[in-house]
C-alpha cells in the first residue's frame, strides 16, 4: 500500500507509462505498414512508367504521408482522450474526499493533437509535411542521377530500392510519432493538473529511463515543477 497520496499517484503514473509504451508500439506498427506499401508503390511507378514519373511519385508521396498523418492523428487523439480520463480518475480517487476534481473538456484532446506544437516546435501536420518534402527531394535526387547515367526504368527502380531513402523515411516517421506521443501524454496530464491547480502544489517529472531517454529528460526525472511550468 502507498504511504501517502503523492506516492499512490506516482505509482499509477509509472504503471501508465508502461502501458503507453505498448500503445506506442501498436501505432508504430500501423505506420510501418503504410511506409512498406509506399515503398512498393514508388518502385512500381518507376518500373511501369517511362513518362510522368515525377508527377506520379509526387501524388504517391502526398497519398502516403496523408495516410500517415491521418493514422497518427487518430491514434494521438484517442491517446489524449484516454489519458485525460485516466489522470482525472486517479486524482479523483485520491482527492474526492476533500476536493471536487475538475475534468478538462473533451475538445482539449483534439486541440492538443491538431493545433499545438508536438514535434520540433511544429504541429503534427507540419511535421509530416516536412518529412514528405524531405523524401520527395531524396527521390528526385536519385531519379536525376539515374537519368543522367542513362539507366532504364528497371535499373532506376533497383537503384532506389538499394538506396537509404525509405529507411530514412521510416526512422524519421517513427521518431515523429514517438515524440508526438510523449508530448501528448505529458500535455494531457498537464491539462488535468491545471484544471485542479488550486489543490496541487506542483507535479513530479517522471521519465521512462531506457536506451532512448535523452540526457535532458533523464536529468529532469524526479524533479518537482510548479503547475504552469
Amino acid at each position: 500500500m502507498a504511504d501517502n497520496v503523492n506516492t499512490a499517484i506516482y505509482d499509477k503514473v509509472v504503471d501508465r507509462a508502461a502501458i503507453n509504451r505498448l500503445y506506442e508500439q501498436g501505432t508504430a506498427k500501423k505506420l510501418n505498414t503504410i511506409i512498406n506499401e509506399h515503398e512498393k508503390n514508388v518502385s512500381d511507378i518507376i518500373l511501369l512508367n517511362s513518362k510522368g514519373v515525377s508527377e506520379q511519385v509526387d501524388k504517391e508521396i502526398q497519398r502516403s504521408f496523408g495516410a500517415l498523418y491521418n493514422t497518427s492523428s487518430r491514434s494521438l487523439i484517442d491517446l489524449a482522450t484516454d489519458q485525460i480520463s485516466y489522470t482525472y480518475q486517479v486524482l479523483d480517487t485520491h482527492l474526492s474526499s476533500f476536493w471536487n476534481t475538475a475534468k478538462p473538456a473533451r475538445s482539449v484532446a483534439e486541440e492538443l493533437v491538431l493545433k499545438r506544437p508536438l514535434y520540433n516546435d511544429l504541429t503534427l501536420l507540419q511535421g509530416w509535411s516536412n518529412l514528405a518534402l524531405s523524401e520527395k527531394k531524396r527521390i528526385e535526387l536519385i531519379i536525376r542521377k539515374g537519368i543522367s547515367e542513362g539507366l532504364n526504368e528497371k535499373q532506376l527502380a533497383l537503384l532506389i530500392r538499394k538506396s537509404n531513402i525509405f529507411n530514412i523515411t521510416r526512422n524519421q516517421s517513427l521518431g515523429l510519432a514517438r515524440t508526438a506521443m510523449t508530448s501528448v501524454y505529458a500535455q494531457a496530464d498537464h491539462e488535468v493538473y491545471e484544471a485542479n491547480s488550486k489543490v496541487l502544489r506542483g507535479y513530479e517529472y517522471v521519465a521512462v529511463l531506457d536506451s532512448r531517454t535523452t540526457p535532458v529528460c533523464a536529468g529532469r526525472d524526479g524533479k518537482i515543477f510548479p503547475i504552469g511550468d
